[in-house]
């Protein structure tokens, strides 16, 4: 995995100047060391009825059953509890949510579930 698919552009001079320095490559955290780049429709298609979770902009999250989604990538989530601030403080049914308002979506560890 090149640092281009995980760093912003700040944090690439940051590493590149590193790098030139010889100080060795930086350690990441540990929520860095597994960001990877996939196709996103071949994302959604493999998490089919699986537990996902979806950071939302504006730092609300939500942990679900993909139900499905669309060609805009509006997704439908059933069992999903809400999270604001790491701090559960709803469930809901079944929600859809629109595709603008996602920041990022992961797999929601089996240990977790």
């Amino acid at each position: 995995m090149s640092f281009t698919t995980i760093f912003p552009p700040s944090r690439k001079l940051i590493l590149l100047h590193c790098l030139n320095k010889n100080l060795g490559p930086l350690i990441e955290p540990p929520h860095m060391q597994e960001t990877t780049k996939e196709n996103p429709k071949q994302f959604l298609k493999s998490r089919l009825g699986k537990r996902i979770r979806i950071s939302l902009k504006w730092n609300v999250d939500y942990e679900g059953t993909l139900d499905g989604f669309d060609d805009n990538f509006n997704i439908e989530v059933s069992s999903v509890s809400e999270f604001v601030e790491s701090r559960m403080v709803g469930k809901l049914k079944k929600m859809v949510i629109r595709c603008n308002n996602i920041k990022s979506m992961e797999d929601v560890p089996s240990n977790e579930q």
